[in-house]
């Protein structure tokens, strides 16, 4: 009954919770929270602001752009070498467009000073739109023409090729104008729409819960007080649950019979998620982790490893035979149907690993004032003492060796009959 009990309490807590909502909607939204959303709604009418001068901004460039394209770059070239096109229907078309490309930036001149002053600027954004499309065009001409050119004795490569740079400026320019201003007007609208989302929020804060939203809430109430009498139903019908699936090994007691509390009466095994638990001496725990691998060996199947993991560090010591020690449990990286629940396992616990270092017999190491030492042979034969560096040290009794020795040195050993 213990998680039903459980449940129980978590139950009356979710219903004390909707009630503190319900109480909430109720009194109305606090002044605090007002408070936050009137912040949001001045950022976003910043932003809109922002968003605005920037728009401003791009539509002016838009003009400046065009103007320094149309009169600065492309006229050198129509000026000074119109006449020599030879494609006589390109070289009129190109006329005919700078003719009317000099209305249009005529017009737009007198836009552009009273941008600011315009409180709604779609109707300048689409004329300012209209016009880029216009003079990009007529660039496009203009490429052509330039580029069709070729030397003679009036026209050099070199003054044709400072055309050719000029008209491509000026269509990047416009281009670019194109593009800022098509991402200017997109973050006014994103602008727009989030103050707009801001105020409406804001709104309905200060508006306060509805009349339906309060039946809403006291609905989620009553439905919290239908889930406590139904978990005390299934209180009233107690039952005993394995936490785990798997087979029951041992029953103790038979139905009718009265158990006092914390009796183990059913004994239940995992169908594949074994553990094996063990004890780690304080001396070696803080080497210890959850996740370290492990390989573990068992009496029952000599020969055979299995790999694993530990899962678990407990991080209160356990007192064994007077010595300190802690608990932690290892797993099995996969089942194996020959397992078997009470069998005995030894875990070797890798704490650490390293690849490629230089290892020696801890015997061969002289210890003195936490100083170590090893011999060596010299490249003359003769014996010579180095003082050494140590780093991990292994189960099967070799130890790194840091610094102080080469790959391919010798040491030498003295031998204990």
């Amino acid at each position: 009954s213990t998680e039903l009990y459980a449940n129980l309490l978590q139950a009356k807590a979710n219903l004390s919770s909707e009630s503190a909502k319900l109480a909430e909607m109720k009194a109305g939204t606090r002044s605090e929270e007002i408070l936050v959303y009137e912040a949001k709604a001045l950022n976003a009418e910043f932003a809109l602001s922002d968003a605005r001068k920037n728009l401003e901004d791009k539509l002016v460039d838009a003009f400046t752009k065009s103007d320094d394209a149309v009169r600065a770059k492309a006229d050198q070239f129509i000026n000074g070498a119109i006449a020599q096109v030879g494609d006589g229907q390109l070289k009129a078309s190109v006329e005919q467009g700078r003719a009317a490309i000099e209305v249009v930036l005529d017009e737009w001149a007198g836009i552009s000073a009273v941008i600011e002053s315009e409180t709604d600027p779609a109707p300048i954004i689409s004329i300012v739109q209209r016009n880029l499309l216009q003079i990009q065009a007529f660039l496009n001409k203009a490429g052509l023409a330039v580029n069709g050119l070729t030397a003679s004795v009036s026209l050099s490569q070199t003054t044709i090729d400072g055309y050719r740079s000029d008209v491509s400026t000026a269509r990047t320019n416009v281009n670019t104008a194109i593009t800022n201003l098509s991402t200017a007007v997109e973050k006014w609208n994103n602008a727009e729409t989030s103050f707009a989302i801001a105020a409406r929020e804001l709104d309905l804060k200060r508006a306060g819960s509805t009349p339906e939203a309060i039946q809403s809430q006291e609905a989620n109430v009553e439905e919290q007080e239908a889930a406590i009498a139904s978990i005390e139903a299934q209180l009233a019908r107690n039952s005993l649950t394995s936490p785990i699936r798997g087979t029951v090994t041992l029953l103790d007691v038979k139905p009718g019979e009265i158990v006092n509390a914390g009796t183990k009466v059913v004994s239940v095994i995992s169908e594949d998620a074994l553990e094996i638990e063990a004890h780690v001496s304080e001396v070696s725990v803080g080497k210890v982790a959850v996740a370290n691998p492990v390989r573990i060996t068992l009496d029952a199947f000599p020969g055979e490893s299995f790999p694993g993991k530990i899962i678990y560090l407990e991080p209160a010591e356990t007192i064994i035979d007077g010595v300190v020690n802690f608990k932690v449990k290892a797993s099995f990286d996969s089942p194996d149907p020959r397992l078997k629940s009470g069998l005995t396992a030894n875990v070797y616990i890798e704490t650490a690993k390293k690849e490629s270092v230089i290892a020696i017999p801890r015997y061969a190491v002289e210890t003195r004032e936490s100083k170590f030492f090893v011999n060596i042979r010299g490249i003359d034969g003769r014996q010579a003492e180095r003082e050494i560096v140590l780093g991990l040290q292994s189960v099967d009794g070799f130890v790194e060796v840091i610094s102080g020795l080469s790959e391919g040195e010798k040491i030498l050993v003295a031998l204990k009959k």
